[in-house]
């Protein structure tokens, strides 16, 4: 069994050009840098759970991309979604937050598997832009004029803006691409 460092880090990278992506885990200038995984598969966006026994991550093992948790102790990797999805983050409560592939909004899936959307205001594009805390989630809002950061706290239906960055306007003509 393999006790976890906090200098461990999550590296998506590939042995060669002919392999698959894959996790990487240990010290980055250590011997125990290795794939998570002795089967090589595609797998991308790690994040740790809470308690740092196990990390999540999206990955194409079952033919699309879900989001799977692999316990570091064992070595068992779980697929947790059915429906698709890309980035995850673990709840404050032990469910999962997650994003899904060409799809906005950012989507709670409790203990039992339920999936419900929790933040529909979430564009797929910004699938990394967000963070949970024990509060609630921080997440991007993006508007024709602006990009919102809000807050949403656990149980309210609609999230608070906590600040307003205005879109940068530029015009260009066949003379001069110069920002004005």
């Amino acid at each position: 069994q393999r006790q976890m460092c906090i200098r461990d880090s999550v590296v998506p990278a590939r042995s060669n050009e002919n392999e698959p992506v894959q996790l990487y885990l240990g010290t980055l200038s250590g011997p125990d840098f290795k794939p998570v995984s002795e089967k090589p598969f595609e797998s991308q966006h790690a994040s740790w759970s809470r308690d740092g026994r196990s990390l999540y991550f999206s990955s194409n093992i079952s033919g699309d991309w879900q989001i799977w948790r692999l316990d570091l102790q064992s070595g068992i990797s779980q697929q947790h979604t059915v429906k698709g999805g890309i980035f995850a983050r673990e709840a404050p409560d032990g469910g999962l937050l997650f994003v899904k592939a060409l799809t906005g909004g950012i989507w709670f899936q409790d203990q039992k598997g339920t999936e419900q959307l929790l933040v529909p205001q979430f564009a797929e594009v910004d699938w990394g832009n967000w963070l949970v805390d024990e509060k609630g989630i921080y997440y991007l809002q993006r508007l024709p004029d602006a990009d919102l950061w809000m807050f949403k706290v656990w149980g309210q239906s609609s999230g608070e803006e906590l600040f307003r960055v205005p879109c940068l306007l530029y015009t260009s003509d066949a003379a001069d691409d110069s920002l004005r």
